[in-house]
């Protein structure tokens, strides 16, 4: 499958969590899982809150803080503000999957990724084949540090450019 868009880098974000046997690293796996949102019985959010980066569901509508980008060393935060798909918000998880076992993937393994995986789900959940869709697509992985502790989650999510929000799901 071709390519549609390939974001630049400053569009992938690294996530991962330290892996010591701190009290912080046990606050940090508690945050990156914790779920903080209130759900209907089919999974929406009908309340927002808080949604560590490894509990993030497909269908959760999120939006940044400033502090989601200034964090030091590239870190992003363990956890995002969810909010219903109805409020205005920056991007939509579209899929959550595991990759297989296996040394740590390169820079270029994760783009592949991104621009093959990632529009696949885009074109499934968007129920759309657009040859020039009007959204960028964000993955989010592990580093390599969490990937050596076991986390293959990536999560395919779905912007639109220039810092626009969305008023709704694209979900198909």
């Amino acid at each position: 499958m071709a390519s549609r868009y390939s974001p630049p880098k400053s569009f992938l974000f690294y996530f991962g969590l330290l892996a010591v046997g701190s009290l912080w690293s046990l606050y940090e796996g508690y945050k990156s899982e914790n779920d903080e949102t209130t759900r209907d019985e089919s999974g929406e959010v009908i309340k927002s809150g808080e949604v560590g980066i490894f509990a993030l569901k497909v269908g959760d509508c999120f939006q940044f803080t400033s502090d989601d980008f200034a964090s030091k060393e590239g870190n992003l935060p363990l956890s995002l503000p969810v909010v219903p798909c109805t409020d205005l918000h920056d991007g939509e998880v579209i899929s959550v999957f595991d990759l297989p076992y296996g040394s740590y993937p390169k820079n270029y393994e994760f783009e592949k990724i991104q621009d093959e995986k990632c529009w696949e789900e885009y074109d499934l959940y968007t129920k759309t084949n657009l040859e020039e869709p009007p959204h960028l697509i964000q993955l989010y992985f592990p580093s390599e540090e969490s990937w050596n502790d076991g986390n293959r989650e990536v999560t395919c999510t779905v912007l639109l450019p220039d810092g626009e929000r969305l008023g709704a799901s694209v979900r198909g």
